[in-house]
Formats: C-alpha cells, structure tokens, sequence
C-alpha cells in the first residue's frame, strides 16, 4: 500500500492512478481535515463487492468457499460462468464467451 498526503497526490495523481491500475496498487489519501481515501484500479472495487455480495448469506459463504478449497486441490475442471448456467440448465453452449469467476482466477493454482 502507498501512502500518501492530499498535496503530494494531486501533484502525482496520473502517476498514482497508473500504480493503481497497472501495479494493483492501493493508494491512501491522508487529509489534514476529514478521512482518508482510497485509490483502487475500478475492477478490483468491482471484485471486492462482488466477493462482499457473496460471502453476505452464510450459506453462499460455504459453498463459495468449498468450491475455492476444490479448486486450489486441482479437483475438478475450469468452467466459464456462461459454461457452469447452460450446464446447470442441463445444456451447453460454447457461444458463450468464457468469464471465469475473479477469485477463482486469483486463488486457484
């Protein structure tokens, strides 16, 4: 994490940004008056409210959490998301283009 004061990231703000996206950096913001501030790459935010989203019922929780546990065993295959819906609708469609879940591609060997 980078830390930083208000002045010095106005001053570096295009540089900051691009550590943000390009690095997957965070960036906090400390002002004199009030909290600080976070700067995160827009995807990561996304990932961590759909993580949130998740893990909010318990019941999701443990199932989201067995299937990481699976697939850092190396049990079972890599499915896209558009795979694993005509699946479980009993079909398949390989014109869905693939979109694996965030932190499976993070967690998952």
């Amino acid at each position: 994490m980078i830390e930083t004061t208000y002045s010095q990231a106005r001053e570096q703000l295009k540089t900051l940004m691009n550590r943000a996206v390009d690095d997957r950096e965070v960036i906090m913001v400390r002002r004199r008056s009030g909290g600080a501030v976070a700067i995160i790459a827009a995807d990561e935010l996304e990932g961590l409210m759909e993580t949130a989203h998740l893990l909010r019922s318990p019941r999701n929780a443990e199932r989201v959490l067995t299937a990481l546990a699976r697939a850092r065993q190396g049990s079972g295959e890599p499915m896209s998301v558009g795979a694993l819906a005509q699946a479980a609708k009993g079909g398949t469609n390989e014109a869905v283009p693939p979109r694996r879940c965030w932190w499976i591609r993070r967690y998952a060997p």
